[in-house]
């Protein structure tokens, strides 16, 4: 059995290769910035404070791309930056600094989009892609609890697993 603060780290995004095509997942690699995942073993009070905590995360991802949405399927020009600034002054309290890394990672999810309806356009993507807008961050018609944290803003200690 795991002790209080140990970690289990998987590097890359679990992404299954075999339903990528081909080539794909070199330009992928290249385009992509690795992530390390970690999964956690709390007990107790610190594992309440981690689910509120990613919880608040997904809270905040969703809401700022409810706005988003909004926006977008009224036909207007999104605003990133005044959609951002409410979401970072509701949720500055709670998340901290980590409020900045929800709307980066939404704006990475929207620029993606843009991106890929751009390329459609030109007619790069073979047809049977069709760009989405970015979607909730949702599992089995609940939250998914998950949480952004900068690269600088965790250490990790190996030899203690910790």
């Amino acid at each position: 059995m795991a002790s209080d603060g140990q970690l289990f780290t998987m590097r890359g995004g679990g992404r299954d290769s075999s339903t990528l095509p081909p080539g794909a997942l070199k330009k992928a690699v290249k385009l992509t910035k690795l992530a390390n995942v970690v999964r956690l073993l709390p007990r107790g009070a610190v594992e309440k404070q981690l689910r509120y905590l990613a919880d608040t995360t997904a809270k905040a991802y969703n809401e700022l791309n409810y706005m988003r949405l909004q926006q977008f399927y009224a036909g207007k020009k999104i605003d990133f930056i005044g959609t951002a600034t409410l979401i970072y002054h509701k949720y500055k309290g709670v998340l901290k600094s980590n409020v900045a890394q929800v709307y980066i990672k939404n704006n990475e999810a929207w620029s993606s989009f843009f991106g890929m309806v751009k390329a459609k356009q030109n007619g790069k993507p073979p047809p049977w892609v069709k760009p989405h807008p970015p979607g909730y961050m949702k599992e089995d018609g609940k939250r998914r609890l998950i949480i952004f944290i900068r690269n600088d803003g965790y250490v990790v200690d190996e030899q203690n697993k910790l």
